[in-house]
């Protein structure tokens, strides 16, 4: 996909023009697979997701930073139930969450990004075609973690970034040398990040 086309998905999603084809165990709002128990609906990158690997279809998704419940791991890999999804987080929680999912192929990677670097540059056997970076959101991390996973990402593959609207994130999004588009709609207050690898 063009970098103008993942926007305007982006984009009709949050105008709510998007018609929500994600299965109804995803659309929980009760504090079962979605955050803000009570709350009406999850957050739009969460959807963002969903649509995104739904439109584009990968092969490999590899998500930095999972969180212990996994929500944005479910999205991405709901999306494409063909996909290998290997997520990476510091904390085992999320195991217990990824194996009580209805998606058997999802991968819990447990250690910090940076250091398991090494292992997936020697154990991948094919190039990533979307990397979400969703970590510790501190300046210095999130550049290591550009710098080497964008190594794994196939030429026109998806980089997305969470929350680059804060802290020093605006900071490391500036130096991004890909087509980029910050989308502030889709995570409120702190901004998503969109970039496409070039050739």
């Amino acid at each position: 996909m063009l970098l103008s086309e993942i926007v305007q998905l982006a984009d009709a999603i949050c105008s709510y023009s998007w018609e929500d084809a994600r299965p109804e165990w995803l659309k929980k709002t009760d504090g079962g697979y979605c955050p803000r128990p009570g709350a009406n609906e999850c957050p739009m990158y969460y959807k963002f997701l969903f649509a995104l690997t739904q439109n584009l279809q990968p092969s490999l998704i590899l998500e930095l930073g999972t969180g212990v419940h996994a929500y944005s791991a479910f999205h991405l890999a709901a999306g494409c139930p063909t996909a290998r999804l290997i997520t990476v987080d510091n904390s085992p929680t999320m195991l217990a969450n990824i194996a009580e999912s209805p998606l058997p192929h999802i991968e819990g990677w447990v250690g910090h990004s940076l250091d398991l670097f090494p292992k997936f540059q020697s154990e991948l056997l094919v190039p990533v075609d979307v990397l979400f970076v969703d970590t510790s959101h501190v300046y210095e991390d999130t550049v290591q973690e550009y710098q080497l996973y964008r190594q794994l990402v196939r030429p026109r593959g998806i980089l997305l970034f969470d929350d680059v609207g804060s802290g020093n994130l605006p900071h490391f999004w500036q130096s991004v040398e890909e087509p980029k588009h910050f989308h502030p709609m889709l995570h409120d207050t702190c901004g998503f990040g969109i970039a496409v690898k070039g050739d």
